[in-house]
């Protein structure tokens, strides 16, 4: 049994981004409030994680406070219980399906960034690797982002 997740990132026109940031933005604006969610990037910020060898494998662990380090910063870095909850619909919600409802309808789908990973999460690997400081850079929160400004076209 194994587990494989994928980060995509699409472009999309003005139009369909006023539809989906009011779905989008305030449950991303939940997760980031969240304050189990703040006492980990606390956590993370104070003490990053080793080099990935050294946590790569999390089964048979000595060490309790490194595993439960390495779970708090993969907690941090999934998805989230309210994006999740976003891709299932809700009580009195229409269903919304991510591939059919945003990654199909982007501009040009084969100019997509896809990020697919086995045994990790794409997004934990990604911060692991460009640490706190530049992830605190990043819009959104934990990988999780609809940018609504303009930018110009080059």
């Amino acid at each position: 049994m194994g587990m494989t997740s994928a980060w995509a990132i699409t472009a999309h026109d003005d139009t369909f981004i006023a539809r989906l940031a009011p779905r989008m933005l305030p449950l991303i604006e939940a997760e980031r409030a969240d304050p189990g969610a703040r006492r980990a990037w606390r956590r993370w910020q104070e003490a990053p994680l080793p080099d990935f060898w050294s946590w790569a494998q999390t089964s048979g662990r000595d060490d309790e406070v490194e595993a439960e380090a390495l779970h708090s910063f993969q907690r941090l870095t999934a998805a989230g219980e309210r994006i999740d909850a976003m891709y299932d619909g809700g009580p009195g919600d229409d269903s919304f399906w991510l591939i059919e409802d945003v990654w199909e309808q982007a501009e040009d789908p084969e100019r997509m960034f896809l990020s697919v990973h086995t045994k990790e999460y794409a997004v934990s690997a990604f911060f692991h690797a460009i640490g706190p400081r530049r992830a605190a850079t990043l819009p959104g929160w934990c990988g999780n982002f609809a940018e609504t400004t303009c930018l110009p076209r080059l």
